[in-house]
Order: structure tokens, then C-alpha cells, then sequence
């Protein structure tokens, strides 16, 4: 039974990682798409700094899974 409970753990740990993964693609795809929308801003500045800030949290997210390995 023990084993079959740390299957399914790995199994839920894998699953959360795949799903991390896509949620980080598509976000990286999101700042790329609205990048494109700057010169059509009333405020590109503005603009710019709220692609800077998701672009920190892209290089957040993956500095902190950098070192994560599942067996």
C-alpha cells in the first residue's frame, strides 16, 4: 500500500510539473503576443513596464525550477 501511495504522490508531483511547465510556455507566449502591441499604446512606457514585470516573473519561475528533477 505504501508503495502504491508514493506512486500516486510522484504520479500528482509529475502531473503539477507538466502543468507548471505549460503555464509558464504560455505565459513566455503571452508577453511575446502582447510585445507586438506596444507601438499602439497610448503609454508605451507604461506598456513596456508591465512586459518588464511578466518577464521577471518568467525569469523567476525559471530560476526556481532550474534544479528540479523527478526519477
Amino acid at each position: 500500500m505504501i508503495d502504491k501511495d508514493m506512486q500516486d504522490l510522484y504520479d500528482y508531483l509529475a502531473e503539477l510539473g507538466r502543468t507548471y511547465d505549460e503555464l509558464m510556455d504560455t505565459l513566455k507566449l503571452c508577453v511575446e503576443l502582447l510585445s507586438g502591441f506596444k507601438p499602439m499604446m497610448p503609454d508605451p512606457e507604461r506598456w513596456q513596464a508591465m512586459l518588464d514585470m511578466l518577464e521577471g516573473k518568467i525569469k523567476i519561475g525559471e530560476k526556481m525550477t532550474s534544479g528540479w528533477t523527478l526519477r
